[in-house]
């Protein structure tokens, strides 16, 4: 289990959103059954056999999950959602859940 955030969005974000996250350098994939999106930094190869974050699009913005694999890595891939949010909206809130 990992740590969880809410970024709070404007509704009509997420086939933006979601084309960004799958162009950007941290996409690993996309999980269906679950409708996650896995992100991952590049670097040396790393014990964890899982993302170090996800993220979910939900009606009223986004779900982010730190998986706790590298603080570093997770918290680059949360300045660049934010960042990208507060490009493209005039408003994200964020909390934790």
């Amino acid at each position: 289990m990992g740590i969880e955030y809410r970024i709070k969005l404007p509704s009509g974000y997420q086939d933006e959103l979601a084309e960004f996250i799958r162009k950007s350098r941290f996409f690993q994939s996309f999980d269906p059954k679950f409708s996650i999106f896995n992100l991952r930094t590049s670097g040396p190869e790393k014990k964890e056999d899982f993302p170090d974050a996800y993220v979910s699009l939900e009606s009223d913005g986004i779900i982010f999950c730190d998986n706790l694999t590298s603080r570093k890595d997770a918290a680059g891939i949360f300045v660049d959602l934010i960042d990208y949010a507060l490009r493209k909206y005039d408003r994200a809130t964020v909390e934790e859940t």
